[in-house]
């Protein structure tokens, strides 16, 4: 074969490989490549639905095939774990777990306020947008999965709620209830609040938001927390243990 032929022959190849490249997702790999795939998972999930999605269709979007996808994530399953790490109930109140009561001696309103508009100022990201229209997708199902029930995933929330509530009514901080009805009235028009969001596109915004969270906060306090200005250290050291948790 003459040198001309060659070169022919060589080009022609060279062209045939850039036309199957073309075609062929891009590829993505590293550290941002979990990133994406919990991204486009997210995607899939609050658009048709977790079961309706395949790992095939999530490796698609993102540009991977189904190996490398399981060189992150052993599963659906555990894609749907880790965004629920990420942006579930337990990522979100998890500053409960780790709440002390002397840091609501000083200021406890404005204490229970910058958590509102902290959580508040996640309902706007898109991210958390896309999860809880997933889970509101889930839950409209008549055989919602318990790890998917909402009743289900707010439960560890609202027993560390109860927890407070208990304390706070057992030193008549607050109006003599039922902790879990006096939790109810708290969370009610926050969750309500919420779901709105959710619904309302860019009818309503942050700072509206927060004006009305803190609306609902003053309501609460003076209806249900008449003696908060009580509050004292006398009363957090009779109710915590070494480890500064409530017993009440």
């Amino acid at each position: 074969m003459d040198l001309s032929k060659r070169k022919k022959k060589s080009a022609a190849a060279a062209t045939t490989t850039s036309v199957r490249r073309l075609g062929r997702p891009p590829k993505v790999e590293g550290k941002d490549s979990r990133t994406l795939i919990l991204a486009a998972a997210l995607d899939l999930f609050s658009t048709v639905g977790y079961e309706a999605t395949t790992v095939r269709q999530i490796a698609a979007r993102v540009g991977v095939r189904d190996p490398a996808l399981y060189g992150h994530f052993k599963s659906k399953a555990d894609i749907r774990g880790q965004l629920f790490e990420i942006h579930g109930p337990r990522a979100l109140f998890s500053a409960l777990e780790k709440v002390d009561l002397k840091q609501l001696l000083t200021s406890p309103r404005e204490f229970a306020r910058d958590r509102l508009h902290n959580v508040a100022a996640r309902w706007f990201e898109p991210s958390e947008h896309k999860f809880f229209r997933f889970l509101l997708m889930e839950n409209l199902k008549s055989n919602v999965e318990p790890s998917l029930s909402l009743a289900e995933i707010q439960t560890p929330m609202r027993e560390k709620l109860t927890e407070i509530a208990r304390w706070l009514i057992l030193f008549k901080i607050a109006i003599k209830a039922d902790p879990v009805w006096f939790v109810g009235q708290f969370l009610g028009p926050i969750q309500t609040l919420r779901t709105e969001v959710a619904f309302s596109g860019e009818k309503i915004d942050l700072e509206q938001v927060k004006k009305r969270l803190d609306l609902h906060l003053d309501h609460f306090v003076a209806t249900f927390l008449p003696n908060l200005s009580l509050l004292n250290f006398n009363m957090l050291t009779r109710s915590s243990g070494k480890d500064g948790g409530t017993k009440p």
